[in-house]
């Protein structure tokens, strides 16, 4: 280190005139400096804005280059996004006219084709309520929205919403859990969450799904078992995967829009097995 004319350098060579020659971005900056004969206050001035520069630009082209980066695979998601979503719209709407038109030529009887427009229809509505609220998370326009929750209680309406599709595949639910257990949360995306857990373990059972509510680690944990035959490792470690499709054709887009929602609210979501059972764990903190 050798001080001249109130300027420090470090030098490296004596080479006057070679200055940062091809640096790369990534690469350790070394600034040469001829300091043989004292410096002036003007020379003083240049080597440090030429030092500067050494120093700056790469640093520059390194923030532009991440930049550009970040905005391609941005667009290169949201291109995958909507290409996966008009897939999975694709599938109910081909089932919706296919038996729409088997009806008009007389191929299905009415009943026939009124229940597999109305599950399809059912569907292709749930499909469009997660995928735009899943361009909300993207684009961070999701407001957390803080009130006392009964947790019960929403366990409870959540079975009760989707009794008649488990009616109908001959599955029982069953909740246990206590009256009430009130905590602070966002009631609007716990109740999504619930649905979508409970959906998600009514298409997969084979009989019975049991619900338990309790607290647990300063929180609240919903327990949510199915029945159904156990999913492989793959599985389990895509289950939260966006559009994901599992080994009954259904995708996963409704349980990473839960994954979305738990971390927003500060939870955490998983699939594991347990007692033979598959089990869905939600818990979320108390505030």
């Amino acid at each position: 280190m050798i001080s001249e004319g109130g300027v420090s350098l470090l030098v490296r060579a004596v080479n006057e005139g070679a200055l940062c020659r091809d640096v790369p971005g990534d690469a350790t900056v070394l600034v040469f400096v001829d300091v043989t004969l004292p410096l002036t206050a003007n020379e003083a001035a240049r080597h440090q804005l030429l030092t500067a520069l050494c120093v700056v630009g790469p640093m520059a082209g390194l923030a532009i280059w991440l930049g550009v980066r970040s905005a391609s695979i941005a667009r290169q998601r949201s291109r995958e996004f909507f290409a996966n979503a008009a897939h999975e719209l694709r599938t109910p709407l081909v089932a919706i006219q296919g038996y729409a038109a088997g009806l008009q030529t007389g191929t299905f009887s009415q009943g026939e084709a009124v229940a597999v427009i109305s599950e399809e229809s059912e569907r292709m509505g749930a499909l469009v309520d997660n995928i735009l609220s899943l361009s909300k998370v993207e684009a961070h326009e999701v407001v957390v929205r803080v009130a006392p929750c009964d947790a019960c209680g929403e366990a409870a309406d959540a079975l009760d919403t989707l009794r008649p599709e488990a009616q109908r595949r001959s599955v029982d639910l069953r909740l246990t859990a206590r009256s009430r257990l009130v905590f602070e949360t966002d009631c609007e995306l716990m109740r999504s969450m619930l649905l979508n857990i409970v959906s998600n373990a009514v298409r997969h059972a084979v009989g019975r799904i049991e619900m338990t509510v309790g607290e647990e680690d300063g929180g609240v944990l919903f327990c949510v078992w199915n029945d159904g035959e156990p999913p492989s490792d793959e599985a389990l470690a895509r289950a939260f995967d966006r559009f994901y499709s599992s080994r009954d054709g259904h995708t996963g887009i409704g349980m990473a829009l839960v994954k979305e929602y738990a971390e927003l609210l500060g939870g955490t979501v998983d699939f594991r097995r347990e007692r033979g059972l598959t089990a869905c764990r939600l818990w979320l903190p108390k505030r």
